[in-house]
């Protein structure tokens, strides 16, 4: 996180659950738990900076927070279907997600450099920044209710594909939306028990000081390489966990 802004989700996740061989419910609750407090912080900062377009966190949050505890749901209703078996169905489920993450995380640079209006041109008419906000909302809540992963992946990619926005401003946006909606989802994990908050803590003393050296060595490896390394990282991560 401290050296490409990423990682939250997309890596923390494979992490718990292909090499600390945490069980995926758990991983997931864990990981949205663990979300909702390390993105408070970078939300006050953008907060503070005036560089949170309000309008469109709400709208945000209108489409993700019930798609997000609808994921929840689904989870729950998994479980009870399928016991403990659910926990290596997720595990091919979220291989398969990071590789279409990775897919998305490739066509975000052509997007940017071409001025963010390239693919937002292409798009019909009829659908309104507002509705493309919303729409972007439900595709990523349920993905983080479900999954933890995407509030800061999956969504950044829709808001490029839909607004002209300053890359700061865009970026405040995700991340304290972001924050409602890891924060509404993890009230849903605290129903299904799939939190473990000795492991958050463990999560919370370890990321101190990551990110206080991965953001010194960002100022050192060029980012573009840092993006290159972490694409390949999701993609054999992936690839992995799909096989099961």
């Amino acid at each position: 996180m401290g050296m490409t802004g990423l990682g939250g989700g997309i890596l923390l996740l494979p992490l718990l659950i292909v090499v600390l061989r945490v069980p995926a419910m758990i991983a997931i609750g864990s990981g949205t738990a663990f979300a909702a407090i390390t993105k408070t912080g970078a939300a006050v900062t953008y907060w503070n900076r005036r560089e949170v377009d309000w309008p469109l966190v709400a709208y945000l949050a209108f489409g993700s927070v019930p798609a997000g505890l609808l994921g929840t749901v689904l989870l729950g209703y998994l479980r009870s279907s399928y016991g403990d078996s659910i926990n290596k169905i997720l595990s091919v489920v979220i291989g398969i997600l990071l590789l279409v993450i990775a897919s998305l995380m490739m066509w975000r640079s052509p997007i940017e450099r071409s001025g963010k209006t390239a693919m937002r041109s292409r798009l019909p008419e009829w659908i309104t920044p507002r509705m493309g906000a919303v729409v972007t909302g439900i595709v990523g809540g349920f993905l983080v209710g479900a999954t933890s992963m995407g509030a800061g992946s999956v969504i950044m990619i829709l808001l490029l594909l839909f607004y002209n926005r300053s890359p700061r401003v865009l970026v405040g946006t995700d991340i304290f939306h972001g924050v409602i909606l890891t924060a509404a989802t993890t009230m849903g994990h605290l129903r299904l028990h799939t939190i473990d908050w000795s492991l958050v803590a463990a999560l919370l003393i370890g990321s101190l000081p990551g990110v206080y050296f991965g953001s010194k060595l960002s100022a050192v490896v060029p980012s573009i390489r840092l993006r290159q390394i972490l694409l390949i990282v999701l993609i054999g991560t992936g690839l992995v966990m799909a096989k099961g």
